[in-house]
């Protein structure tokens, strides 16, 4: 969950809507100018976070990368399960392999396996690493 917080400025303008995960994350919505009375106001509200499959999709694409394919890559390689195990030991999302030397709790982690893999692919020119990208 995201919390969405109004902050205002003394004089009672309302400067800015910012989403805040964490401490660190923050993303400005919009910039308005609306009268309040002369006091200091700070309202939240919950707001939900992206599922798995738009927050994947959504970095895939930041990266330049085809979501289309990568939703079909994902589906062959795991069917969207975070947690999916092969026989052969590859794990998670993406189905990374131990060869990769990438711990479980990484390979079990959706954004960290999503991370991981957007920058192979990127470094590798290519989706190679992965049986499903040459049945699609």
């Amino acid at each position: 969950m995201f919390n969405k917080v109004c902050y205002i400025l003394i004089g009672g303008i309302i400067i800015a809507n910012v989403y805040v995960a964490r401490a660190a994350d923050f993303k400005i919505d919009t910039f308005r100018e609306e009268p309040i009375k002369n006091e200091v106001l700070v309202r939240t509200e919950k707001i939900e976070e992206p599922s798995m499959k738009e927050w994947v999709l959504m970095e895939v694409r930041k990266n330049g990368l085809d979501p289309k394919y990568v939703e079909k890559l994902i589906e062959c390689e795991s069917r969207w399960d975070d947690k999916a195990v092969s026989s052969t030991g590859d794990k998670g999302l993406w189905q990374i392999n131990q060869i990769h030397k990438l711990n479980d709790e990484c390979r079990l982690d959706y954004k960290c396996s999503t991370e991981w893999s957007i920058k192979k692919i990127i470094r590798d020119n290519g989706f190679g690493a992965w049986v499903c990208s040459k049945l699609i």
